[in-house]
This record gives structure tokens, C-alpha cells and sequence, in this order.
């Protein structure tokens, strides 16, 4: 007679542990590379809004200033992240509303992100409905700060606290772990909590490190951070 052959129940059981093994190992890897991919990509979205502000204010003496945003009469000018969007997109070239919006927001997992922040041509241009609803997921301030020095914080991830510590709730993008400033050089930095020292912003008062980013704004600062809707 001939014998059948095939894996025995132990085999089967020794191949299932393995693969169960493997499985354990890699998906902390994948995750990591998913996170490092999310990271960069939220990196290069925040350096393309910096660079639209330049654009914005590099004509003379102009900045962005603290007063409400109107399609009717547009100026350099916002009250909120949605007119910030506007207005960066008639003076800045950057229409591109996904630009505003990390794919890890958990504020916007069941949010209809918009693709475009402006519908239409000018006059008649309409911003799009979702820039009421969805979350942008930087954060500014107004008035827009002009100098050549390089170390001015302009826009980072939502979720910075006065005090450098990154919130711990749903409010900031990626937790407690930090999160991207856009410093007015065109330099893109990952920040942790700046109560580290060897992690901080200079100080425009004294020029030592400090934990506050209104102080690394300037001297007296007088402006509003902007709400994200």
C-alpha cells in the first residue's frame, strides 16, 4: 500500500508558533515606519504653508495681521485657522486644503477633510463648507512677525501649550510625544517637551532657551494664537 503524506498535528502546531512569532516581531516595525512615514509627510505639508507665508509677506514691510478674514475685501488678515486658510490662499498660492490636515488627526476621523480651500474664480470665489467642520491641525499667530532672525517660531502642530509641553489629549495631534515648528528660517524641527533644556526656543528677551513660545516670539508679544476652527 502506498502511505499518504503530510504534516503531522505537532508540524502543523510547530509552524502556526513560528509564524505567530514572526507576526509579533514585525508589527511594532510596521508600525514605526507607518509613524515615520505620517511624521514626514506632516513635515513637508507644514514646510509648503511656510513657505506660502513667505510669499504672503515678503513684499516690504507686510504681515500677517489680528482682524477678521472677508473674501470681499481681502487683506493680510485673520481671526481664525480657516482665514488664515483664505487668505494664505489668495497671497500665498496654496490652495491645496489637505496641506492643513495630518492623516493621524484623531479630530478628524469622522470629518470630511476639504480638498480645496477655495471653489470658483475671483470675485466669486466660496470657501469650502468643511473648513468649518474639519480641524486644521496647525496652529499660528497673529500679528505675523517680521525679522531676520532665525529662530522666531511662525506655525507648529496643533497642541502646544503656553508652558512647551505638548497636550495630552486629543487636542494635539500626536499626544504628549510632541510634535513640528516652522521657525521663520525655513527650518522644519521635531520638538518634544521643551521643559528639556537641550530642547527649547531662544528667548528674544534675554536670548537664553525657554520653555515659552511667546517669548521666543518677541519681547512683548501682543498677538493671539489662532483657534483651529
Amino acid at each position: 500500500m502506498r502511505k499518504r503524506k503530510g504534516f503531522t498535528l505537532i508540524e502543523l502546531l510547530t509552524v502556526i508558533a513560528i509564524i505567530g512569532i514572526l507576526a509579533t516581531a514585525l508589527v511594532p516595525a510596521v508600525k514605526k515606519v507607518q509613524e515615520l512615514a505620517r511624521r514626514t509627510s506632516a513635515l513637508s505639508k507644514l514646510r509648503n504653508i511656510g513657505a506660502a507665508v513667505k510669499v504672503a509677506t515678503d513684499n516690504g514691510a507686510k504681515q500677517i495681521k489680528d482682524a477678521a478674514f472677508s473674501l470681499g475685501t481681502p487683506s493680510l488678515t485673520a481671526s481664525k485657522m480657516p482665514e488664515y486658510m483664505q487668505m494664505l490662499s489668495i497671497y500665498g498660492g496654496i490652495n491645496d486644503a489637505t496641506q492643513w490636515y495630518i492623516d493621524s488627526d484623531a479630530l478628524n476621523e469622522s470629518v470630511t477633510v476639504p480638498r480645496q480651500i477655495l471653489s470658483g474664480a475671483s470675485p466669486s470665489q466660496q470657501p469650502d463648507p468643511g473648513l468649518s467642520s474639519a480641524s486644521v491641525s496647525w496652529t499660528t499667530y497673529t500679528p505675523s512677525v517680521k525679522s531676520d532672525e532665525g529662530t522666531i517660531p511662525l506655525m507648529w502642530t496643533r497642541g502646544l501649550n503656553d508652558s512647551g509641553a505638548w497636550d495630552t489629549s486629543k487636542d494635539a495631534v500626536w499626544g504628549a510625544d510632541g510634535g513640528h515648528i516652522y521657525f521663520n528660517s525655513g527650518r522644519v524641527e521635531w520638538f518634544t517637551d521643551t521643559s528639556n533644556s537641550d530642547n527649547q526656543f531662544t528667548s528674544r528677551i534675554d536670548g537664553k532657551g525657554t520653555t515659552k513660545w511667546k517669548e521666543a516670539v518677541s519681547k512683548t508679544f501682543t498677538g493671539k494664537e489662532l483657534a483651529a476652527k
